[in-house]
């Protein structure tokens, strides 16, 4: 089996842990990021429930 180099191990430690990449330099900066990714995530699923009323209210009428 070979060695995996530093930079190979982090990467690994990161996908087996579940470890934040380099682009966060604290764990505040992920909390925030991921709460906007979700923030927009369900912002988007309300838009589509709103379209989706309003079709359907054109429709009954």
């Amino acid at each position: 089996m070979s060695k995996l180099t530093k930079e190979q191990q982090e990467v690994w430690d990161r996908l087996k842990y579940g470890l934040p990449d380099d682009t966060f330099h604290t764990a505040e900066e992920m909390i925030e990021h991921y709460s906007r990714l979700r923030a927009k995530e369900m912002a988007d699923e309300i838009d589509k429930d709103m379209l989706l009323k309003l079709f359907q209210e054109a429709n009954d009428k």
